[in-house]
């Protein structure tokens, strides 16, 4: 008989038998050793975990710029050499172009659409444990450089007065954009340039706008200055990656309907106990105006004076008196847009020159100034900059005076240009232009100025 005794520590179990004295290879057939595995296999410990993340973490990434994958390891483990795979293949037996590890990060450089996919890292040392799990996939969507879309609302006519907002905006679900805003421009270092109707045409910046999934810019009160063409571009980045420029478009303002005002009887003086009739006539064909009477700027209608009486587009005063003289003009506003027409002040000629875009010496350069709206019998006067001397008008520009040295007068008509057949170096500096009209004459304000830049061949 046999009687054995089993001896456990951490790591074996060792059973020691005992036979009573006299039997015969008792300690032969009883000896034992019993060894067993410490850990149970519901203990079994896992690999180190691998997490993968990307910068910037913004979807989809455009070609060009700058991704890092980030490989991080779970478990206190150190000494890790790290390994990449992409669509389940490992990216150093690849050595594509562009892509550098440096620790636990892979950078590529200048994406390409053909670096899109699914992404996993994993890490090995030369300790147990060897190897980590791998990483859950992680997917890199790439698409081509996009262009932004540049809209302008309101849509249809756009008057002086109105508030105008352009908006510019990334198609699709990426964001961190910030957005930069353009309209043509002189040529001059630093400017960047756009093919346009066959011409290089330089972009002059305004100002960037909020950043978010889309930007504005807004004009609050548009005036004939701002006619031309706008552009927009979107950055994102510390670098910044800049996306495509935005096709252009076209700002075009309209001067608000002219309002003309017509006093029966036609001859002058009138004397006091007569009836007047003041008619306020409207151009542009908008219908369902209010008629508003201004003398000496203020509102008539403010201070209600005794035998005035509105009518429609007329005013009528029974038995005038002397202290009924004055300067009168009148004023139409409605509920739609054009808002309201045009009041009585001294207009101011908008300056253009063309062509757009880089001048060259012995291009022909015209200078048009024109006097919107619907008036006529304008002639028109040109000016650059001059020295100071007696009967030079001036104006003031960043600040200076600067006195404007007349050149010579141009076609009257609707709008008058001035031309520089073959321009020269000589040409350069800043001009400006005004109109007038009437025998007296009746001048406009000036222009704002515009800069001719030439550049050698």
């Amino acid at each position: 008989m046999c009687v054995c005794v089993c001896l456990c520590k951490p790591m074996s179990c060792v059973s020691q038998c005992h036979s009573p004295a006299g039997s015969m290879g008792a300690a032969t057939l009883c000896a034992v050793l019993l060894l067993s595995a410490a850990i149970s296999p519901g203990q079994t410990e896992a690999l180190p975990h691998a997490s993968l993340t990307v910068e910037p973490h913004w979807s989809p990434i455009y070609t060009g710029e700058t991704v890092s994958l980030r490989c991080g390891l779970y478990g206190g483990y150190t000494d890790w050499q790290y390994h990449w795979y992409k669509d389940g293949k490992r990216i150093e037996d690849a050595q594509p172009a562009g892509h550098t590890v440096t620790g636990d990060t892979l950078s590529i450089t200048a994406v390409s659409v053909s670096d899109g996919g699914q992404y996993q890292c994993k890490g090995q040392r030369a300790e147990r444990p060897l190897s980590s799990q791998l990483s859950d996939p992680v997917s890199l969507s790439v698409s081509v450089r996009p262009q932004p879309v540049l809209t302008v609302s309101p849509l249809g006519q756009i008057f002086e007065g109105d508030s105008v907002t352009l908006r510019c905006e990334v198609t699709g679900a990426s964001a961190g954009w910030r957005y930069y805003w353009y309209r043509s421009g002189q040529s001059r270092a630093g400017l960047d340039n756009v093919w346009y109707n066959g011409r290089w045409v330089y972009l002059q910046p305004l100002s960037d706008s909020s950043s978010g999934a889309g930007g504005t810019f807004t004009i609050s009160a548009v005036t004939g200055t701002h006619r031309g063409l706008y552009w927009c571009r979107a950055g994102r980045g510390d670098a910044p990656y800049y996306t495509q420029y935005s096709e252009d478009v076209t700002l075009t303002v309209s001067a608000l309907p002219h309002a003309s005002l017509t006093v029966e009887p036609h001859w002058s003086p009138i004397y006091t106990g007569e009836t007047v009739s003041l008619r306020c006539g409207l151009s542009g064909g908008y219908t369902d105006w209010q008629y508003h009477w201004y003398k000496d700027g203020k509102r008539i209608e403010d201070a209600q004076p005794a035998g005035h009486t509105v009518t429609g587009d007329k005013l009528s005063i029974t038995a005038v008196s002397v202290s009924d003289g004055g300067k009168y003009h009148c004023e139409g506003q409605r509920a739609d847009r054009p808002l309201s027409s045009q009041r009585r002040v001294r207009p101011q000629p908008v300056l253009t020159v063309s062509p757009l875009g880089q001048i060259f010496e012995g291009d022909s350069v015209t200078l048009r100034c024109e006097v919107t709206g619907a008036s006529a019998g304008w002639r028109y006067y040109w000016y650059r900059t001059g020295q100071s001397r007696a009967g030079l008008d001036y104006v003031r520009y960043n600040g200076r005076r600067v006195y404007l040295q007349p050149l010579s007068d141009s076609s009257s008509g609707a709008g008058g240009t001035f031309t520089i057949s073959a321009v020269t170096g000589t040409h350069r500096g800043l001009y400006w232009c005004r109109a007038e009209r009437g025998d007296a004459p009746y001048y406009t304000q000036y222009s704002g100025a515009v800069t001719l830049t030439v550049s050698g061949e």
